[in-house]
């Protein structure tokens, strides 16, 4: 595992710096050697980032989350807003589910580095 984060390998991994290094040093839980973090960014707003263990390179989610995110540690797939997340946020407020809080499906592509969006099943 890497010592630290490679704060140089995103424009705003530098500004998140606190947040990003308490991934160093935790097992990978996400792609087989990635590490989740996710941290407020606003009212109901979580941002997610990855850290690769193996040379703390930090690449961002291309979103923003209302309710966070579902993943497992041998997997590439990232769910914005999960179900169970959204159910629960439903069945509390008593209203019907606003679009904003739509759960959304993510694939991380290893080869070029970035999230590609599912497509909805209809």
């Amino acid at each position: 595992m890497v010592k630290d984060v490679d704060l140089s390998s995103h424009s705003k991994a530098r500004s998140f710096r606190t947040r990003l290094r308490e991934a160093i040093g935790q097992r990978p839980d996400f792609a087989a050697h990635y590490r989740i973090v996710t941290w407020g960014a606003g009212t109901m707003a979580q941002t997610t980032a990855l850290v690769d263990a193996r040379d703390g390179k930090v690449y961002f989610a291309p979103f923003t989350s209302m309710l966070g995110v579902d993943h497992q540690p041998n997997s590439r797939l990232l769910i914005e807003n999960p179900p169970t997340e959204v159910s629960a946020y439903v069945k509390d407020s008593g209203e019907p589910k606003p679009k904003w809080l739509e759960t959304l499906f993510w694939e991380w592509d290893e080869g070029l580095k970035t999230f590609h969006r599912l497509p909805r099943k209809r």
